[in-house]
């Protein structure tokens, strides 16, 4: 009961309830296209959805610093050990959230077109007769 107290806990519990928000969104609108609920996430709960997300990142890198790297290594900063958890945290968080943001802000782009079956068959060269 004593963890479930904590504000950083409650705040990752919550943050984590309001992702699912998008995803009952669309379920809503995939079972129930005449309603016109559309892609509301991507809408109204984008960015909301990006900030909790960092958020959670953020948390987790507390959580790792304030808890488990005192537990784990007895003086972090002063140890191999310990600088070695700590630049492999840093070098996961940073490619982590890179790696989001990069995906939540450039551009998928369009599937090229591609032939059809029929179109491929009747389209190819002609063989050569080998001797």
């Amino acid at each position: 009961a004593d963890l479930l107290e904590q504000p950083i806990v409650l705040l990752a519990v919550a943050s984590v309830g309001l992702m699912q928000i998008p995803l009952i969104l669309d379920l809503l609108d995939n079972a129930f296209p005449a309603l016109g609920i559309g892609r509301f996430t991507q809408v109204a709960l984008s960015r909301m959805l990006f900030s909790l997300v960092i958020l959670i990142s953020f948390i987790a890198l507390f959580v790792f610093f304030s808890v488990f790297l005192p537990l784990h290594v007895p003086s972090p900063l002063q140890s191999v050990l310990g600088w070695a958890h700590i630049i492999f945290a840093l070098w996961l968080w940073i490619n982590t959230a890179g790696h989001y943001v990069l995906a939540t802000v450039v551009d998928p782009g369009t599937v090229a077109p591609t032939m059809s079956v029929t179109e491929s068959s009747t389209t190819t060269a002609p063989s050569k007769n080998l001797p």
